[in-house]
C-alpha cells in the first residue's frame, strides 16, 4: 500500500509540474509574440459607400502660412511616403473642413491636398501595422507632414506615445472625384459669378485686400468669407456676384492688370 501510495503522488506531483512548465511557455510566448495588427484593413464596403464631396472643404487652392496649397481633383492612383502626426482632445467637437463635427475616437485624419472626404489605407514604416482611415479635414500644416491622424487611429497605428512616425498613404476605393467647373485660368472660358482673389489666415491681411478691392471694382461686391481648414481659420476675399458677363470679364481684366492673377473662379 505504501508503495502504491508513493507511485501515486509520484505522478501526481509530475502532472503538476508539467502543468506548470506549459503555463510558463504559453505565458512567455504571450508576453514575446510580437505581430503587425491589421485593424481594419478588410473594411467592410458597404461602410465605404459612396462618397458626396464636400463643398466647403475642396477649394481649388488656398493659403495657410504664406504657402499655396492645390487641391487634387481625385483621389484615385494618389501615393505617398512622409511623416504622420495626430491631433485629439484640443480639437475635439470642432467642425472638420468638411464640416463634419471632429471625433477623436473615430478613425479620420486631415490630408492637405486630397479631395475631402476619402479614403486612404495607412501603413506604419515603423512597426507594419495599418489601417483605413476616413480623410474629412485639413492639415497637417507643418514641413514634411503628410496627414493628421485622429487620437484612436494614432492609438491603432502606434503613433500616440512617438508623435510622429513614418508612414506610406495609399488612396482606395471608393475613390473621391470633384467635378469642379472652375479653375484658377478659366479654361471653360464661362464668366465666372464669383471670383476668389485670396485668403489669409489672418482677418485683418483679408480686410485690407477687400477694402482694397472696393475702391478698384464698382461692378459687384466684395465680401470676406470665413473658413476652417484643419485647425486654422482661413478668410476668403471674394468678389460677387456679378450680374453679367460683360461686367465678369471687366472684373478679371482688371484683377489680371492689377497684378492678382491666381484667381480661382466659380
Amino acid at each position: 500500500m505504501k508503495v502504491e501510495k508513493i507511485k501515486v503522488l509520484a505522478m501526481a506531483s509530475l502532472a503538476i509540474l508539467l502543468i506548470i512548465g506549459v503555463s510558463s511557455v504559453y505565458a512567455h510566448q504571450r508576453r514575446h509574440h510580437k505581430r503587425p495588427i491589421a485593424h481594419n484593413v478588410k473594411h467592410p464596403h458597404s461602410q465605404r459607400a459612396t462618397l458626396n464631396a464636400s463643398r466647403s472643404g475642396n477649394q481649388a487652392s488656398y493659403v495657410v502660412d504664406h504657402r499655396v496649397y492645390h487641391v487634387r481633383n481625385s483621389s484615385k492612383g494618389y501615393v505617398q511616403k512622409g511623416i504622420a502626426s495626430w491631433y485629439g482632445p484640443n480639437f475635439q467637437h470642432h467642425l472638420t473642413s468638411t464640416g463634419a463635427v471632429y471625433n477623436m475616437y473615430a478613425l479620420t485624419a486631415a490630408s492637405k491636398t486630397l479631395p475631402i472626404p476619402c479614403y486612404v489605407k495607412v501603413t506604419n514604416l515603423r512597426n507594419g501595422r495599418q489601417l483605413i482611415v476616413k480623410v474629412n479635414d485639413r492639415g497637417p500644416f507643418k514641413r514634411g507632414r503628410i496627414i493628421d491622424l485622429s487620437y484612436e487611429a494614432a492609438k491603432r497605428l502606434g503613433v500616440v506615445k512617438t508623435g510622429t512616425a513614418p508612414v506610406k498613404l495609399v488612396a482606395i476605393t471608393p475613390y473621391q472625384t470633384l467635378d469642379r467647373h472652375f479653375a484658377h485660368d478659366n479654361p471653360s472660358g464661362l464668366a465666372p459669378k464669383f471670383i476668389q482673389v485670396a485668403s489669409y489666415r489672418q482677418i485683418g491681411n483679408a480686410d485690407h485686400l477687400a477694402a482694397k478691392l472696393r475702391r478698384m471694382i464698382s461692378h459687384a461686391p466684395v465680401h470676406v468669407k470665413t473658413l476652417r481648414y484643419g485647425h486654422h481659420h482661413l478668410y476668403r476675399v471674394r468678389i460677387g456676384p456679378i450680374p453679367s458677363s460683360k461686367e465678369s470679364h471687366a472684373v478679371v481684366a482688371k484683377l489680371r492688370k492689377a497684378g492678382y492673377h491666381r484667381l480661382v473662379y466659380r
